[in-house]
């Protein structure tokens, strides 16, 4: 499975995507600039999972998706 990652100027990661027949798959993951997770996007069963982050690395929301739909939503 191809992975793609981009990297900041600063050389902090700033994404990492997993593809498959040119979609993404499995997990990606998004960063600030300063090296902290920004979003955290998982795909298992249909399900999609989405964890948001602030600057500083703390969870803000967790939201889950089946089918397009929301069916869970948390904040923090």
């Amino acid at each position: 499975m191809p992975i793609k990652k981009v990297y900041f100027k600063n050389g902090f990661q700033e994404s990492e995507e997993f593809y498959e027949n040119n979609k993404i798959t499995g997990n990606s993951k998004y960063f600030y600039e300063n090296g902290k997770p920004k979003t955290i996007m998982s795909m298992s069963n249909g399900i999609v999972t989405i964890m948001n982050y602030d600057s500083n690395g703390k969870i803000r929301r967790k939201e889950k998706y089946w089918n397009g739909s929301i069916i869970e939503l948390i904040d923090f």
